[in-house]
């Protein structure tokens, strides 16, 4: 991702034009529009909710995305996008990124963390 103004940005407009023009998604501009967008909610129709359960029928590889969604909602918890920002500005690799480049992974260093916490969790009992 590139480093923006005000947070980690990634152009959607490809990928959700897909979505968008075979009626499987909605998106609505909260503000006023075209002035002032503040931000843009997306919404997945029932159109986008019953391809979703057949790919799961017939591919279920995709199951892998369900386990990521899960993921990054456990995560981010009930915490505001303002919040989840905070938090990334507190990542060395994300303070260091000069604007408008791209963000250095953390892959490596969150598998590190997530394997001292499952080990954490087993030595409890858990």
């Amino acid at each position: 991702m590139v480093r923006w103004r005000f947070g980690a940005w990634e152009p959607l407009d490809d990928a959700l034009a897909l979505l968008l023009s075979h009626g499987l998604i909605s998106v609505e501009a909260v503000g006023e529009t075209p002035v002032k967008v503040e931000r843009w909610d997306y919404f997945l129709l029932t159109a986008g909710r019953d391809l979703a359960a057949e790919l799961r029928t017939e591919a279920p590889d995709l199951a892998w995305y369900d386990d990521r969604a899960a993921i990054v909602l456990a995560v981010a918890g009930q915490r505001s996008g303002s919040q989840l920002k905070d938090i990334q500005y507190k990542q060395a690799e994300y303070e260091r990124t000069v604007w408008k480049a791209s963000i250095s992974g953390i892959t490596e260093r969150v598998r590190e963390r997530l394997k001292r916490l499952n080990e954490q969790t087993a030595g409890a009992g858990g």
